[in-house]
């Protein structure tokens, strides 16, 4: 995993402890599992393409951060990866997009089809900037909301 997101989710931990909440958990293996029969059952990816994102689970399985939430994938979890997913589909029919996280203005998201990760505008569901891996794309989430 990129050091940087260490570093910022790190430094969201220790702020989330400093006010008095609980520190970050880290998923398990049957999570790990759990999600990648998700995967396999509703969407046309291997779970290699959701490597990074499976690697930040397991130090951190989902966040709130100055609004920007990246969705946790143990179903007890109430932001977590298949509840939001249900949630953001905007049509009956498959758009092959897996939603990862959000924030006041935007949704993080795989399209499938291409493999590519976006940036989409909450309201309209526009593109607003494309990424090559869940990396990048989560390096310029926390760069807004982590200073």
């Amino acid at each position: 995993m990129n050091a940087l997101i260490r570093e910022k989710v790190a430094r969201v931990n220790d702020r989330k402890i400093q006010v008095g909440y609980k520190e970050l958990t880290c998923c398990v293996e049957t999570d790990i599992e759990f999600f990648n029969a998700w995967l396999n059952s509703n969407y046309s990816v291997e779970s290699e393409t959701m490597e990074q994102y499976i690697e930040l689970m397991q130090i951190a399985n989902g966040f709130n951060h100055n609004s920007l939430y990246i969705y946790g994938i143990s179903p007890e979890r109430t932001d977590n990866v298949y509840e939001m997913n249900t949630m953001w589909q905007t049509s009956e029919e498959d758009t092959g997009l897996i939603f990862l996280g959000h924030n006041d203005l935007s949704l993080y998201c795989l399209d499938t089809l291409s493999g590519d990760y976006y940036d989409l505008d909450r309201g309209s569901m526009s593109f607003i900037a494309r990424y090559a891996t869940f990396d990048e794309m989560l390096i310029e989430a926390l760069g807004i909301a982590v200073k």
